[in-house]
C-alpha cells in the first residue's frame, strides 16, 4: 500500500474512535465542545483521504485527466417553470491539476466561434472558442472555487481551512454520514463522509452569484443564497485510488448538472501553456447589481442609446431591453431584467424624465431567470407586478428567495406580502393614448406575455422575435409562428413590434422571416 506513515497513523486513530464510540456524534454538550476543534476534523479528512489513497497518496496528486458526458438541465429557461426542464448533453474532456490550482474543461459544445474550453482558477474564469482557443475570451471571478465540486480537492482545502470543524452526524440518502465544515472565502463549505466506507458522499456550499461579465450569475443572482450540493456515487477503484465516476451537482435540491466518468488517469503531466492565464485579458470583477442601463458590457447591443420610440414610450436597449410606458396616472415598466441593481438604474432613467410621478405597474413578460433577476426592487418598493400566469411560481421563488451574503433592498426591509397579478387572459392597464392591453400568446410553447399599446399601434412581443442572427437575421421561425397565430386570433393591427431584444421593427418583417423559410399560411396577417 502506498499510504503514508502519517495517514496510517491518523487512519488507525480515527478507526479506533469509530470503535469505542467516541469522538464521532456530539452525544452530549462536552462531547460536542470537543468536537468543534480542528483536530479531529482534520483526523477525519486525513483519514478519508487515506481511505481513497491504495498505490496513489491522493493527497499529492497533482493531476486527473477526466473524460466522459456532462449533462445540464437548463432550469433558468425551460417551457414551462416546473420540471423536467430540457437538457443538454455533451462529451467533456476535463483536466485538474492541483499544482496549478485550476481545471480546464473542453466540450463538443460549439460557441460563437467553434469548439469552447473553459479554465478555471482561483481567481478567475476564462471561456474560450475555437480549436486554438483563442477565438474569444470572456475571464470572470469563479462563484465558488472549482475545487468545492470535486471530492480530492474539497478534502484538501479541509485539510488546509483554518476554521475546519467537526459537525455533529446526520442522515444523508438514509445513511448516517459524519460532516466537516470550514469556509472556501466567504462561501460556507460542508463535506458529508459516509461513517461506514469513510468516503466523501457530498460537499454542500452556500454561495451566490455576482458578477455582470458572467452570463450565469445575471441569470442567478436573484435567487441570492444558493445551497450548491455535488452528490459522488459509483465509486471504482481506478489508476490506483478510489474515485467517484458519477458525480451529480444541485442547486436549491434541483440537479443541474451530471458528470458521468468513462475513463480516468491520474497523474499525467500536464501541459503549463494549456493553463497558462495571459495577461490583459480579465475583465475587473464587478458586482451584477452595479450594472445599469448606461453600462457598456458584452451583448448584441453594445452602446446602443434610450430612446423615445413613441409619445411617452421610452426603450431602454442593452443586452436584455427594458421599456418605460407613460400613462395619465403613472408609469408602467415593462421588464424587470438583469439585477435589483439594474432596476434601481431603470427607475431612476424613469425618475429622471417623468419627475415625481409614480410607478404604477412592471410588467414581466417571460420567466427565463435573466429576464425577471431584477423583480425584487419593484417588490421592495410596493409595485404591484403582472406575470403571465405559468410565470408566477418563478417570480414568487424570486422574491422568497434569502439574500443574505449579498443582501439587496427588498432582504433589508420589512415588506412581507408582494402584489403579484396573476394574467391568464387579456387585461388592460391605464387608459387613453397609451393604454396596455396584456395577452398571453396562446399559442406558445413557453410562456409568453405580450404588451400591445393600440394608441400606436405597437406590440411588445416579449422575447418571440429575435433578431441576431447574421446580418440582424430573425431566428426560430417556430416562435414566429407562435406570435403570428396569436395577433391573428386577438385580431391586433400592429404597425411596429419591440421586445426583449428588439428594436422598434416593422410588423411585415415577421411575415417576410417566415417567407424565407417557406411559411406563407399568415400572408393576410402582415
Amino acid at each position: 500500500m502506498h499510504r503514508s506513515m502519517e495517514f496510517d497513523g491518523e487512519y488507525m486513530k480515527w478507526l479506533a474512535c469509530l470503535i469505542l464510540g467516541i469522538g464521532v456524534t456530539a452525544s452530549s454538550p462536552t462531547a460536542a465542545r470537543a468536537n468543534d476543534g480542528p483536530r479531529r476534523a482534520r483526523a477525519l479528512v486525513r483519514a478519508v483521504l487515506a481511505n481513497m489513497s491504495l498505490e496513489r497518496d491522493v493527497s499529492r496528486l497533482a493531476s486527473i485527466y477526466i473524460d466522459g458526458h456532462e449533462t445540464i438541465k437548463d432550469l433558468v429557461e425551460n417551457d414551462h417553470p416546473l420540471t423536467p426542464p430540457f437538457q443538454s448533453r455533451f462529451d467533456a474532456n476535463i483536466r485538474r491539476d492541483w499544482d496549478f490550482g485550476r481545471h480546464l474543461q473542453r466540450t463538443d459544445f460549439a460557441g460563437p466561434g467553434g469548439p469552447m474550453a473553459i479554465l478555471v482558477s482561483r481567481a478567475a474564469v476564462v471561456t474560450m472558442f475555437g480549436p486554438a482557443g483563442n477565438r474569444q475570451r470572456l475571464v470572470t471571478t469563479p462563484t465558488p472555487s472549482w475545487e468545492t465540486r470535486e471530492p480530492i480537492a474539497a478534502l484538501q482545502m479541509a485539510r488546509r481551512a483554518a476554521d475546519l470543524r467537526l459537525r455533529p452526524d446526520v442522515t444523508n440518502n438514509g445513511v448516517r454520514v459524519h460532516v466537516v465544515s470550514f469556509h472556501d472565502g466567504r462561501y460556507a463549505v460542508r463535506i458529508l463522509i459516509n461513517a461506514a466506507s469513510l468516503l466523501p458522499t457530498a460537499v454542500e456550499s452556500k454561495i451566490a452569484f455576482d458578477d455582470q461579465h458572467d452570463v450565469e450569475a445575471v441569470a442567478w443572482n436573484a435567487l441570492g443564497d444558493i445551497l450548491e450540493r455535488t452528490e459522488f456515487m459509483g465509486w471504482a477503484v481506478v489508476d490506483g485510488i478510489r474515485y467517484p465516476l458519477a458525480q451529480d451537482e444541485f442547486r436549491n435540491g434541483d440537479l443541474y448538472r451530471s458528470l458521468s466518468i468513462k475513463d480516468l488517469s491520474v497523474g499525467k503531466p500536464v501541459d503549463p501553456a494549456g493553463f497558462a492565464l495571459k495577461p490583459g485579458e480579465a475583465n475587473a470583477p464587478a458586482s451584477v447589481q452595479d450594472f445599469r442601463p448606461t453600462s457598456h458590457v458584452p451583448g448584441p447591443y453594445p452602446g446602443k442609446p434610450i430612446v423615445e420610440i413613441a409619445p411617452g414610450i421610452i426603450q431602454i436597449p442593452n443586452s436584455w431591453y427594458t421599456v418605460i410606458v407613460r400613462q395619465r396616472d403613472g408609469l408602467v415598466i415593462i421588464d424587470a431584467p438583469i439585477s435589483a441593481g439594474y432596476s434601481k438604474g431603470v427607475l431612476a432613467e424613469a425618475e429622471k424624465r417623468f419627475p415625481g410621478v409614480r410607478i404604477k405597474a412592471l410588467i414581466t413578460s417571460t420567466g427565463f431567470f435573466w429576464h425577471v433577476a431584477g423583480v425584487r426592487e419593484y417588490a421592495a418598493r410596493g409595485i404591484p407586478i403582472y406575470a403571465e400566469a405559468r410565470n408566477v411560481p418563478v417570480i414568487k421563488k424570486f422574491l422568497g428567495a434569502p439574500h443574505q451574503i449579498i443582501p439587496d433592498a427588498l432582504s433589508r426591509s420589512r415588506r412581507k406580502k408582494y402584489q403579484i397579478n396573476s394574467v391568464g387572459g387579456p387585461t388592460v392597464i391605464g387608459s387613453g393614448m397609451n393604454s396596455l392591453t396584456l395577452l398571453p400568446v396562446a399559442a406558445a410553447t413557453q410562456p409568453m406575455l405580450m404588451t400591445y399599446i393600440p394608441g400606436s399601434k405597437l406590440l411588445h412581443t416579449a422575447e418571440m422575435v429575435q433578431p441576431l442572427g447574421p446580418g440582424g437575421a430573425i431566428l426560430y421561425p417556430e416562435s414566429l409562428i407562435e406570435l403570428a397565430d396569436t395577433v391573428q386570433a386577438d385580431g391586433l393591427r400592429v404597425d411596429r413590434i419591440i421586445g426583449m431584444h428588439m428594436s422598434p421593427t416593422p410588423w411585415k418583417a415577421i411575415g417576410a422571416a417566415l417567407c424565407e423559410v417557406g411559411i406563407t399560411r399568415h400572408s393576410q396577417t402582415f
